[in-house]
């Protein structure tokens, strides 16, 4: 009903070509994303037993090796380049977990230093100090990358797609927003699955709409991997589910060249800013409390930042 009445104009003028947020099937039938779980190295050891040893004097882990030039991922053949992923590590035997948000950003090469200069001044850099991604909650996952529905918070009045340009450690002065320009390679779908038992995926992360239009990425089937015109694949979403929750991640790789290509065509370099924490499985409420003033001054925080060679 709400369909029709958008066909025949009848909805108020502000919800017209909006998709109501009760749509409850997404008649595409998305996939789950494919599972492939890389070589970490342990993290976990007596060395770092005791709470505070473990929370304040803890490894930041290296993952490197996940960056750039992989010659091949899940049988794919590279090289491939990672745009985005999130790793999460426990130890039963421990009791210690630790978590590490790997973003990468695209950025004009004379400011690099200057964010990489801010990251590491910057005690806490979550609550959008490296800024989020925008994403979508009612596109369907076969509208993905061709349609207008896809992305729309990045398209002007004609539908064309914009760069997502934001402003990364950013502050107030003087009534506006002063940071450092960067451009967010990567977008959500963040499809609501509480609406249906059908279709239970959501919280994919995918190439941005930007990249997806200037290198004429395409979709097949319920696949989250997408494809270039050569029908070659392009870029690969992969999750990793341990059934003892020692891991837990999810990876998102484009084609080395292909991102080469996208950042000479926008006279940008990469650079990837690597933080988490440290800390103990959540039902220990009491350790926390025993080391608050630890967390306070964000002793558990690890930090890292990879600067993009691809030009080599």
């Amino acid at each position: 009903m709400y369909g029709i009445c958008e066909s025949h104009q009848l909805l108020d003028e502000w919800r017209r070509d909006e998709r109501t947020s009760d749509t409850d099937i997404d008649p595409s039938f998305p996939e789950p994303a494919k599972l492939w779980t890389p070589h970490i190295n342990t993290l976990f050891s007596d060395d770092t037993k005791s709470p505070k040893q473990w929370l304040v004097h803890g490894p930041t882990p290296d993952y490197s090796h996940l960056l750039d030039k992989l010659s091949e991922v899940d049988g794919q053949a590279g090289p491939w380049t990672l745009l985005d992923g999130y790793i999460r590590e426990y130890s039963v035997e421990y009791d210690q977990r630790i978590f590490t948000f790997v973003r990468s950003l695209l950025i004009d090469p004379a400011q690099k230093e200057r964010l990489v200069a801010e990251f590491y001044a910057t005690q806490y850099p979550g609550n959008d100090a490296i800024p989020r991604p925008h994403g979508d909650y009612y596109t369907y996952g076969g509208e993905i990358p061709w349609s207008n529905r896809f992305g729309t918070p990045m398209r002007d009045e004609s539908g064309a797609v914009q760069r997502n340009l934001q402003q990364a450690f950013s502050y107030r002065a003087g009534g506006e927003w002063i940071g450092i320009p960067v451009e967010i390679p990567i977008w959500d779908w963040n499809w609501e699955s509480y609406h249906s038992q059908l279709n239970q995926i959501s919280g994919i992360t995918i190439p941005s709409p930007s990249i997806c239009e200037s290198l004429s990425l395409t979709n097949r089937r319920g696949e989250w991997d997408f494809y270039d015109s050569d029908g070659n694949v392009a870029t690969l979403y992969r999750a990793s589910h341990m059934d003892d929750k020692s891991i837990k991640a999810n990876f998102l790789y484009i084609r080395t060249d292909l991102l080469r290509q996208y950042l000479v065509d926008t006279e940008q370099t990469l650079l990837w800013l690597l933080w988490g924490e440290r800390g103990f499985d959540e039902s220990h409420f009491d350790m926390v409390e025993q080391l608050r003033s630890d967390y306070q001054v964000h002793a558990n925080i690890h930090k890292q930042v990879f600067l993009y060679l691809g030009w080599n």
